[in-house]
């Protein structure tokens, strides 16, 4: 079982300081019910039929999709965590990707000093059928957008976006490199796709080589040998 926490938290990795704000699930505790804090009065708990109504079935989808130690390809990864406070939601390309958050929301981080990357994977069990809606509107952004302007507060930072090309079905993918703002991390190569009753995101942090979209597969692929 995983423990959910919030908390603020100043990310140290890599020899990169990131500010962070995700939701936390520790092993070896029972998850909270709370749902997912949003920034955004705009977001309500609004589950879908085939989405986890209970915290109980929303751990279970997590389980069924979290990859631990032995599962990540391009290792050696090491636990590092626990993460806190979630601010997973953001317009990418115009679209939300978080317009509705589901009743739990999950997320584990790992680092490869060898590689120097920083991986997050994040679950979020909002149901099949808007998660693959979600997936066609994100593909079609992305494939479309080469340049992306977000706002933060009063901060605005610019991307530049390239979409990489995966082979894993029902995903997409894409490369942000952040050109304004306070810049942390040159590279952040990133992979959206279902599995199950989840939307399945795997954020990579390079502070040297970028992942890619083999490094991407490779994760797409671990979670769904776990079926």
């Amino acid at each position: 079982m995983r423990r959910c926490v919030l908390r603020p938290l100043i990310l140290a990795a890599l020899g990169t300081v990131l500010m962070s704000t995700l939701v936390a699930c520790a092993p070896g505790s029972s998850p909270r019910a709370d749902p997912t804090p949003s920034h955004s009065s705009t977001v309500s708990l609004d589950l879908a039929p085939d989405a986890p109504h209970t915290a109980a079935q929303a751990q279970a989808s997590a389980d069924a999709v979290m990859l631990g130690a032995d599962e990540i390809p391009d290792g050696p990864w090491t636990k590092d965590g626990p993460v806190a406070t979630d601010d997973f939601r953001q317009w990418v390309c115009g679209v939300d990707t978080e317009p509705n958050p589901p009743v739990m929301s999950f997320v584990a981080r790992w680092l490869s000093p060898e590689h120097g990357r920083m991986l997050f994977q994040s679950v979020r069990p909002i149901g099949a059928t808007r998660a693959e809606q979600l997936i066609t509107a994100l593909d079609a952004a992305v494939r479309a957008c080469q340049q992306d302007r977000r706002v933060k507060g009063e901060a605005v930072y610019t991307y530049d976006i390239t979409r990489l090309p995966v082979s894993s079905a029902h995903a997409v993918a894409y490369r942000q490199r952040q050109t304004t703002g306070a810049v942390a991390v040159t590279d952040v190569d990133l992979v959206y796709f279902v599995e199950r009753d989840s939307l399945v995101v795997f954020t990579v942090f390079s502070d040297r080589t970028p992942a890619g979209p083999d490094v991407l597969d490779g994760l797409v692929a671990a979670v769904r040998a776990k079926r």
